[in-house]
Order: C-alpha cells, then sequence, then structure tokens
C-alpha cells in the first residue's frame, strides 16, 4: 500500500508538477519582461470605463498584466497551461473590442509575438 500510495503521489507531482518554483519563476520574469515592453501600455492595468465605457459589456472575462501579477503573488497559477491562457486573454479580448486598424490591436499583436518568444526561450511554449 505505501509503495502503491508513492507512485501515486508521484504521479500527481508528475502531471502538476508545473506549478514547481522554477516555472513560477520563468511566469514571473515573463510577466517582468512584458510589463516592459514597449507595446505593453495599453494592458498594464485593468480597461477604464471612462475610457471604454461599454468595454465590460462586451468583454465579461478581463485581463491584463496588473491582475495577471497578483495572480502570481497568489500562488494562483497551478500549470503553465494557466497562465498562458491568462496572458492571451488580454491579448484576445483586445481584438475583439477593438477594430483591427486601431493602435491597441496593433500593440496586442505585438505583445503576443514578444509573450510567446519570451515562452520559446523559457521552454514552456507547445507547438
Amino acid at each position: 500500500l505505501l509503495i502503491w500510495l508513492i507512485s501515486l503521489s508521484s504521479g500527481i507531482n508528475a502531471e502538476y508538477g508545473e506549478h514547481s518554483n522554477v516555472n513560477q519563476k520563468h511566469f514571473l520574469h515573463i510577466w517582468n519582461r512584458l510589463k516592459g515592453h514597449t507595446s505593453a501600455w495599453p494592458f498594464l492595468e485593468p480597461v477604464k470605463t471612462e475610457i471604454a465605457p461599454d468595454y465590460y459589456q462586451y468583454i465579461k472575462y478581463p485581463s491584463d498584466l496588473k491582475t495577471i501579477g497578483e495572480k502570481l503573488n497568489q500562488g494562483y497559477y497551478k500549470t503553465k497551461k494557466m497562465f498562458i491562457a491568462d496572458v492571451h486573454r488580454i491579448f484576445n479580448n483586445c481584438r475583439m473590442y477593438n477594430d483591427p486598424n486601431t493602435e491597441y490591436y496593433k500593440y496586442a499583436g505585438n505583445l503576443q509575438k514578444f509573450f510567446i518568444s519570451e515562452l520559446k526561450e523559457a521552454g514552456l511554449y507547445d507547438d
């Protein structure tokens, strides 16, 4: 029974091993790099209703770099998939709300390309 429990727990660790401190450090590093990118300024904080009054009528699951940082500090991201999905949500929301000819749309594309390159560099990108 003990051997079975040990093998079961090691299987769980392998499955959820992405929660390791190593990946958390990668997430934090990538998040910091994203915040410093020249195309990041529209995504640093939640969208303000003074700027886009109807934003939250269209976007039901908002995401931004400030909120992602708070989630990182709380240890929210248990897997790389969770972290990647939240960051991609920023870009998808932007493209859903904004016209393709806007600077915001362009910045979303630029930052997403940079994000993917950072994921690849950290060994976190699955094709």
